[in-house]
């Protein structure tokens, strides 16, 4: 007879501990994947920031706006070339 109590509430304890180890486990998950919703949702905003970043430094890095603001500033576009028909003697040969 004591030995029958005993494993009864040998199982009821036990179920009563995992109850509550079930009840712990699923509320610290359910809270981290809130979290991990919002850090998923910052990784998106930066993708986003991300390429419009890179469509803005395409665009101030091509040659049509570089051209555009050199003329701006006043550089112009060198229109003689200078060519040396015979090459300049670097040293006296011996």
């Amino acid at each position: 007879m004591k030995k029958t109590f005993y494993f009864i509430g040998f199982i009821v304890f036990t179920i009563i501990i995992l109850s509550i180890l079930q009840i712990a486990i699923s509320n610290s998950l359910s809270t981290k994947g809130i979290v991990l919703e919002k850090i998923n949702r910052e990784i998106d905003g930066y993708k986003k920031e991300n390429f419009f970043l890179r469509e803005k430094l395409l665009l101030a890095t091509s040659y049509t706006v570089i051209a555009s603001e050199a003329s701006i500033a006043g550089f112009t576009k060198e229109k003689s070339q200078v060519v040396l028909t015979s090459p300049l003697p670097l040293a006296i040969r011996q």
